[in-house]
């Protein structure tokens, strides 16, 4: 099958309810520090800011929540939006072939699992 489509999907899912969750975090802050945190999310750099964030115990009155729950939600959403549904699809590509795997193929699965 084509299992790149769906690895497609599964990526945009997982950025658009991270969009969702930067953007209820930062609303109350003005636009332009709204969309700095939503490029943060599109350009794949926010777990870097949100690691700094909780490192130097950020805090923002404007914010919903603190750095260190910000954080919390985020690798949430990225485990339930992305790495088990990744895996999953990964495992079934798999099995679906009907041939043994690579010693490469067979490495990347168990690191996915």
């Amino acid at each position: 099958g084509n299992f790149s489509n769906i690895f497609i999907v599964m990526i945009c899912v997982n950025l658009l309810v991270q969009v969702v969750s930067t953007y209820t975090q930062h609303k109350k802050k003005d636009s332009k520090d709204i969309l700095l945190e939503l490029l943060f999310v599109i350009t794949l750099t926010k777990p870097g800011v949100d690691a700094a964030r909780v490192a130097t115990s950020h805090e923002d009155a404007r914010e919903a929540w603190d750095a260190n729950t910000e954080m919390t939600i985020t690798r949430i959403i990225e485990l339930f939006a992305e790495a088990i549904p990744g895996a999953c699809i990964q495992l079934y590509a798999a099995l679906s072939i009907g041939k043994p795997l690579s010693a490469g193929a067979a490495t990347s699965l168990c690191v996915s699992l």
